[in-house]
């Protein structure tokens, strides 16, 4: 039991005529308690400008949108290693949980991408209903009730069932060097 689902999406022809909505959502969903990125602007401060300047704070990322362009300066990100619960002893390097701390300007676009994309895949009924990382009113106990269910007929159509699992702890330094880490 394997689903992909691939979408080509194109920015450009998802943007919204004009409008300051954009942002306001991401703009003030950003926890005030975040730290900064590399830049050291926190949310607090990104708001301020804003508030005074709505139409040109949008037309800026818009504009990003229009040209395909995420600036390099928002790519960066201040990497910090905070040592896991329980393993401040241990020598290993793997007692440290990896964090990027992104700049709030690419935070912001980043939001404002995602909720344009999800609106699109959602509104064209591209979201495969296999779907459950990162899709809404969906969980980890979605999936395992999808792949029980599946074993279940299989088993009562008489078939085979054989699973594989893969370990995420053994695969270090995947995705840029971020790995995931469940207490």
């Amino acid at each position: 039991m394997f689903w992909v689902t691939s979408v080509y999406f194109n920015i450009r022809n998802a943007l919204p005529k004009s409008g300051t909505f954009l942002l306001g959502h991401p703009v003030y969903a950003m926890s005030r308690n975040k730290a900064p990125g590399e830049d050291g602007i926190t949310s607090d401060i990104f708001q301020r400008p804003y508030d005074l300047l709505p139409k040109s704070t949008t037309a800026m990322y818009n504009g990003c949108f229009r040209t395909a362009c995420f600036p390099k300066i928002w790519k960066r990100a201040k990497l910090i290693a905070i040592v896991k619960p329980g393993k401040e002893t241990c020598d290993n390097m793997t007692k440290y949980r990896r964090i990027s701390l992104l700049n709030t300007a690419a935070y912001v676009l980043e939001k404002v991408l995602i909720n344009r994309i999800m609106s699109y895949v959602y509104s064209n009924n591209l979201m495969n209903k296999h779907q459950y990382g990162f899709a809404p009113q969906t969980s980890t106990v979605d999936a395992v009730m999808a792949l029980r269910d599946y074993v279940q007929n299989s088993i009562n159509d008489g078939q085979y069932v054989a699973s594989i699992s893969l370990d995420e702890k053994e695969r270090p330094m995947l995705y840029g060097g971020q790995s995931s880490w469940h207490p």
